[in-house]
């Protein structure tokens, strides 16, 4: 019966398609990469701007250092330590907003008692925008606040003993998420609070809302649905490393990054085994990290 059992789980994880594995730095890439002086994942967009000369390993060879990081996570619960100050952070936030919004409410009154017409009218229209943009900040603090939540509960089953057991994905997924809402909550507590600008018109004012002027600023204040989550990652060795539009025709020749320019060339002499280069990345004037046949190879 226990055979049985383990036949029909072992069927069921086959059928279970992995989910890509996002980059938080570039949403359209994918983490293939692990850097192993960072201790992150990361996509080969991220080696010429962020880990340039690190050392680096595809996520199938680098099981033994993802391990080891959840195991240091583990080790008298550093982890928890890392979410209860992310928790005091957005819990502190959190009041701080409740207070700035109450400061705005007397810089929206005292404009209104300035003006003598249509004063009941234009402060019932900007307490309401005001009070949906602070429900709205409130919503995404708690939305990271069950993250970190989640995440406290999802790490504190497991046991440092009983790790080399642990299912990759899972450990994979539980070290980016928390990186993840890490990264996360440092960009809710550090956006600039919304404002009330005054004018000198028969107006009372405008509620300055925070993604004003902002449609294109990074720095604008994300929600969770913003946030890619890390997923699963295949460990099936015939599924391709890279996406298949890499292996278009007109890729089919060799060709390097931008980072290489015609004023000042750079010449790598490569294998007689590598045929197709994707990506060169130089890290020196006799080194560079390159994707070819759809590995990463120095």
């Amino acid at each position: 019966m226990a055979d049985d059992m383990l036949e029909r789980e072992e069927k069921q994880e086959v059928g279970i398609h992995p989910k890509q594995l996002r980059c938080r730095f570039h949403e359209t890439e994918e983490c293939t990469i692990f850097c192993k002086d960072c201790k992150d994942f990361m996509c080969f967009e991220c080696i010429g701007l962020l880990h340039p000369k690190h050392d680096l390993s595809q996520l199938k060879c680098a099981e033994v250092d993802i391990r080891k990081e959840m195991k240091d996570l583990l080790f008298e619960k550093k982890y928890a330590a890392q979410l209860n100050s992310l928790s005091d952070k957005v819990s502190g936030k959190e009041k701080e907003l409740v207070q700035y919004e109450e400061s705005l409410k007397c810089e929206i009154r005292t404009s209104v008692d300035k003006m003598k017409k249509n004063i009941d009218r234009v402060e019932k229209r900007l307490l309401s925008v005001l009070r949906n943009e602070f429900e709205s900040c409130q919503l995404s603090l708690q939305e990271q606040k069950t993250n970190i939540n989640n995440l406290k509960t999802d790490i504190a089953i497991l046991e440092v003993d009983k790790l080399p057991g642990y299912n990759l994905n899972n450990i994979i997924n539980i070290i980016s998420e928390m990186k993840v809402c890490s990264a996360t909550c440092d960009k809710i507590i550090k956006h600039p609070n919304p404002g009330f600008k005054p004018t000198m018109e028969f107006s009372i004012g405008n509620v300055i809302l925070r993604d004003e002027n902002l449609e294109d600023d990074a720095s604008a204040l994300p929600s969770c649905s913003d946030i890619s989550i890390q997923t699963d990652f295949s460990e099936d060795s015939d599924t391709e490393w890279f996406d298949a539009e890499y292996m278009e025709e007109e890729d089919l020749t060799e060709t390097s990054s931008d980072e290489v320019t015609d004023e000042y060339p750079i010449n790598f002499q490569l294998k007689q085994n590598i045929k197709l280069v994707r990506k060169i990345v130089p890290i020196s004037e006799k080194d560079a990290w390159i994707i070819s046949n759809r590995k990463l190879q120095k």
